[in-house]
């Protein structure tokens, strides 16, 4: 019962928190912003990350090489995003995907995570935009590239919301309903093709490292 309690405090501050960050920044680069000066510079030494060698997320080991990307996305390097005041970048997780870096990283506030979502940020390194992904789900196989970039994504339900009798017992249960949401997003433009949704019952004990199915 602590446990559910902890859990509906956490989604309760990520509506206020997200709240808050919507208010403080605008959601689309400015036509202003430009590009730090070192344009282009997200990776120390050689990196190949042409979209033709890399299907699934590759995950960047190298601790310097983190260490200078936190740095970079800190410094603007992504004029859309400000400085990620929001989110623990120095222990989120960095993945390249072709042309891509994907950051998976907290949202957080002043006790702690401020979500039980894992936030997602996908970079195009050439051009200094992202676009940003939540989903409850930590298997960074849900992200690959074809033809296009496809992201698979797990959340609430749209009526968790909002229907307070559902809510209540959202937590109660062994599995519950859970939506499930597949995007393809075009890779020069990152603007969203397609995006299909459907619900399934999934156990507490497999939602956070769920492998979204491919949605036909």
């Amino acid at each position: 019962m602590e446990a559910v309690k902890t859990m509906k405090h956490q989604i309760i501050t990520l509506m206020i928190v997200l709240g808050f960050v919507c208010c403080c920044k605008d959601s689309k680069p400015s036509n202003n912003s430009t590009p730090p000066d070192n344009d282009g510079v997200l990776f120390l030494g050689e990196v190949n990350y042409s979209p033709t060698d890399t299907v699934y997320p590759i995950l960047i080991t190298d601790s310097i090489q983190k260490t200078h990307i936190v740095t970079m996305l800190r410094n603007k390097f992504v004029p859309q995003e400000d400085d990620f005041h929001f989110f623990n970048l120095e222990e989120g997780k960095y993945y390249l995907l072709g042309k891509f870096l994907i950051v998976n990283c907290m949202l957080v506030g002043p006790s702690g995570w401020a979500s039980n979502f894992r936030q997602y940020f996908i970079i195009d390194v050439n051009s200094h935009r992202s676009v940003h992904i939540m989903s409850l789900s930590n298997n960074i196989n849900n992200f690959y590239l074809f033809d296009n970039l496809t992201v698979n994504s797990i959340e609430y339900p749209d009526r968790f919301w909002h229907d307070t009798e559902f809510f209540d017992h959202f937590f109660d249960a062994e599995s519950t309903t859970f939506k499930l949401i597949n995007t393809i997003i075009e890779t020069d433009s990152l603007s969203p093709i397609s995006t299909k949704e459907f619900e399934k019952t999934i156990k507490w004990k497999d939602v956070y490292e769920y492998l979204v199915p491919q949605v036909q």
